[in-house]
């Protein structure tokens, strides 16, 4: 039997299915740093934690950091009726184990398919939106508010820098070099001096595949149109 060795660049390798024939290496190019809770941007939007209708959580990230800076200023969990948007079902997963009922769900696990669905939902004149969100997110949400002219508050909980890694794997030894986002396309060519011959190179989705295709230096062989074969949307 033959076994797909995959290099796995983002935070998650456990999303991907579990199979006898695919080898799962795991090297997480980037990290997480929480934002300090004293900021003066954080104290504003908490100040209006109890009014918010809406909240709208784009990563698993900001569910953690933001239930880290609820503990640390002492506020209690969403209300029951707050309606909570989870950008897929990993997403919701780690709301629901944080016991906060999601109320919608993205089938579409990106920006696009977030938006699609906000645009399904009926906002009144009072919604509220609470937008937490790292300082590299795209605009995209963030517009789709100001256009419909929904009461909001963003606020970038976090920053996503590159992870120093003292030792890289033998790229060579890889089928498939899997990225999850433009941030792990960004680091991974900031990193390395040569391309890998033997390897392909696949994205989680069009914007990752976007910012593949950016790095003009990449032989067309290289490329392989963004897929989901070994992504477990089902055990999320």
């Amino acid at each position: 039997m033959l076994i797909k060795h995959v290099l796995y660049l983002g935070s998650d390798p456990s999303r991907f299915f579990c199979s006898a024939e695919v080898k799962i290496t795991h090297l997480p190019l980037f990290e997480v740093v929480p934002r300090d809770y004293t900021l003066p941007s954080l104290l504003c939007v908490l100040s209006d934690w109890h009014d918010y209708s809406h909240m709208i959580f784009t990563s698993k990230h900001a569910v953690s950091v933001l239930v880290e800076a609820l503990t640390y200023h002492v506020l209690p969990p969403p209300k029951k009726e707050s309606v909570v948007i989870a950008i897929g079902k990993s997403t919701a997963k780690v709301l629901e184990q944080r016991g906060w009922k999601v109320s919608f769900c993205a089938v579409e696990e990106r920006q696009e398919g977030i938006l699609s669905l906000l645009r399904s939902i009926e906002w009144k004149e009072e919604s509220y939106a609470f937008y937490p969100r790292s300082s590299l997110a795209r605009k995209s949400l963030e517009v789709f508010l100001l256009e419909r002219e929904i009461r909001h508050q963003v606020c970038d909980l976090y920053d996503t820098v590159a992870k120093s890694v003292d030792l890289w794997p033998d790229l060579e030894a890889f089928d498939e070099i899997f990225f999850t986002s433009p941030s792990t396309v960004a680091i991974f060519f900031s990193k390395i001096t040569a391309l890998p011959k033997r390897p392909q190179l696949k994205a989680i989705g069009p914007i990752t595949f976007e910012a593949l295709m950016s790095y003009s230096r990449l032989d067309k062989a290289h490329f392989a149109k963004f897929e989901t074969c070994y992504y477990d949307r089902s055990a999320n």
